[in-house]
């Protein structure tokens, strides 16, 4: 069928050139071209005959999966499918869930008015996302942006407050909100992420009953101090905690109060400081992600002798080297560990990065450390390349 339309497009375009040349067509020529035009009319094309909620669902299928938040424009936007045709503009447009999920970021070097367009088409976007929860996100980039043009920067929380009551899912540089905009119920928030942290304006997450996951990430340029020292939160809902290595020591005395936590990550950045042993009773999942920070004098796997885990069954450790891989340092490491904390591992992953092409062949060392550790049922042993 489409080999019959193409040749009727060719057959139009012909005739369209032998008018052209000879002035008055000849009734047969024109009565052709309305026959070839009118199979052309007629023909559906199979994707605009699906009813409007499968086009719709498909559409979701296009963009990153919730709470992931897509770009504003490209590929991987759903503005992309508002820009199809008349039919798909009128179906993207209708499907809130397309729209829920929202990210600001002004690059370093955006005018004002690229950044008024940002916050222009955040602001449409609330709105077709209908009734929907929301993911919002006001990348770092945002927040010098926010810091040079305070009216436009600023006017992006403002619009964000508005639909507080929605909010699934935020990230958010907490140097520069205010106390008004956590000011009320959020009584959807599920997971907050707080870029940038240091000492911030006192907010409080106490109108947050479904708030279970926390990130706090430090900017390598802040000075050091707790960025939730001046945060209210409700501690005993946490069962998710993600933190880098630069702020847990001020936020160390503060991790008892997390005393429901089944899952901590921690991203280690340079060296990690000497500090008291954290006992987290009912940790079940234990995630060290080696960020392979440049200024480190401590291997990423020492982290755990400042832990203590009785109930932990997930272990999983990504180390960088700073030094050729030596599998029974890492061994030592993990013996002593798991002994200290009396912890019974199911599941135990070990990523090496070789960030200095030491060429280590760390599969080899797969069966020492089943034979070190016979009661944990799974363990692997993987190689990654420096990114």
């Amino acid at each position: 069928m489409l080999r019959t339309l193409a040749a009727d497009r060719k057959r139009i375009a012909d005739i369209d050139a032998k008018l052209l040349v000879n002035g008055d067509g000849s009734p047969e020529l024109l009565f052709e071209k309305e026959v070839a035009q009118k199979r052309l009319d007629d023909y559906k094309y199979p994707v605009l005959t699906l009813p409007n909620e499968i086009i719709s669902e498909i559409f979701e299928l296009l963009v990153p999966f919730y709470p992931v938040c897509p770009p504003q424009a490209g590929l991987s936007s759903p503005t992309l499918l508002s820009h199809i045709c008349s039919t798909w503009r009128q179906i993207a447009i209708a499907t809130p869930r397309l729209w829920r999920a929202i990210a600001v970021s002004f690059s370093r070097g955006s005018k004002s008015m690229a950044s008024r367009r940002q916050i222009e088409l955040a602001e449409v976007w609330l709105r077709r996302s209908g009734c929907c929860p929301l993911s919002l996100e006001v990348h770092r980039d945002a927040t010098r942006e926010i810091r040079k043009n305070g009216g436009h920067g600023h006017r992006i929380y403002t619009v964000m407050a508005a639909h507080r009551e929605r909010w699934e899912h935020l990230r958010v540089s907490s140097t520069i909100i205010g106390r008004q905009v956590f000011r009320g119920p959020m009584p959807l928030l599920r997971s907050v992420s707080l870029d940038d942290a240091r000492a911030s304006p006192a907010i409080a997450f106490d109108q947050a009953p479904l708030l279970r996951s926390l990130s706090v990430q430090l900017s390598r340029y802040l000075d050091s101090g707790n960025p939730l020292a001046t945060v209210t939160l409700p501690f005993l809902q946490f069962t998710s905690l993600t933190l880098d290595t630069r702020v847990l020591p001020s936020i160390a005395p503060m991790l008892g109060q997390f005393e429901n936590l089944t899952h901590f990550e921690l991203d280690i950045l340079e060296y990690f400081i000497t500090m008291p042993i954290i006992r987290l009773a009912r940790l079940k999942s234990l995630v060290l992600q080696d960020k392979q920070y440049p200024i480190r004098w401590r291997e990423s796997y020492e982290v755990l002798e400042h832990l203590s885990t009785p109930a932990l069954r997930r272990l999983m450790l990504s180390i960088s080297l700073i030094t050729p891989w030596r599998s029974d340092r890492v061994l030592r490491a993990l013996i002593s560990f798991i002994n200290a904390s009396a912890c019974k591992l199911e599941e135990l992953c070990i990523i090496v990065i070789d960030s200095h092409n030491n060429r280590c062949d760390v599969e080899r060392d797969l069966p020492h450390f089943r034979r070190a550790f016979p009661a944990i049922p799974e363990i692997s042993l993987q190689k990654a390349e420096s990114t």
